[in-house]
């Protein structure tokens, strides 16, 4: 992947909202963890894969969730993203992964390239008002989890969301808009303190600020990113 078509992917890859998923396979969390120990503040880590028919290829990524911190990790691309918020700000930091480098943003990055998504998007990986669009019908369980079916259609989109009710969090979503299918599937779930990916600690990364990009087009990285198009 070119540097030059990071820069767009910083709130695109983070969401999941209508990006579609397959079963949730394996039992990863505790037996001890209940439903109040798990509540939506309660740190956790949870796998997921993605995969669009239309390229036949499937993409594992990480969702690490924390009371005001968010982060989602594509290892296989290098690439992760983490977002803070601090109060009524929102900030970002798009992370480099092999190259060790971080890119911040401030709130006023974030609306000016529209990328600032509401707190409760990046929380549930649904906007807030989704599931009410939708219909309820059957319930199951997800690796022992309360979880329910919610179908229906959003425009020319059908979609099928199997929601974990006490995490609020989806486990399947799938996505089906002319003859093309996109699902996201849950494959693994950890307390955060078990999960074999711990949440990055980036004081150790070279970081620059989104709005000194311009200032740095020598950088072969950086001048990539200061120049997107």
């Amino acid at each position: 992947m070119k540097f030059k078509s990071w820069k767009g992917m910083g709130v695109a890859l983070c969401l999941v909202v209508l990006a579609g998923c397959g079963g949730p396979k394996g039992t990863h969390w505790s037996s001890v963890a209940t439903a109040a120990q798990v509540a939506v503040d309660t740190p956790l880590a949870a796998r997921y894969e993605t995969f669009h028919d239309i390229r036949d290829k499937t993409q594992n990524w990480w969702y690490l969730r924390r009371k005001n911190r968010i982060e989602k990790r594509i290892p296989e691309l290098g690439l992760a993203w983490v977002w803070s918020r601090h109060g009524d700000r929102l900030e970002m930091q798009q992370v480099l992964l092999r190259e060790k480098r971080v890119i911040d943003y401030t709130t006023a990055d974030l609306k000016i390239t529209r990328g600032y998504p509401a707190w409760d998007t990046l929380t549930h990986m649904l906007d807030s008002h989704l599931l009410s669009r939708l219909k309820p019908s059957a319930k199951t369980r997800v690796m022992g989890r309360p979880a329910i079916w919610y179908k229906g259609m959003i425009g020319s989109t059908t979609l099928k969301i199997l929601w974990l009710e006490d995490l609020q969090l989806p486990a399947e979503i799938v996505r089906s808009n002319h003859g093309q299918t996109s699902r996201v599937h849950l494959t693994a779930l950890y307390p955060e303190d078990q999960a074999p990916l711990p949440p990055l600690q980036l004081d150790e990364f070279e970081h620059m600020d989104f709005a000194d990009l311009g200032d740095n087009e020598a950088d072969p990285v950086w001048g990539l990113f200061a120049h997107p198009h």
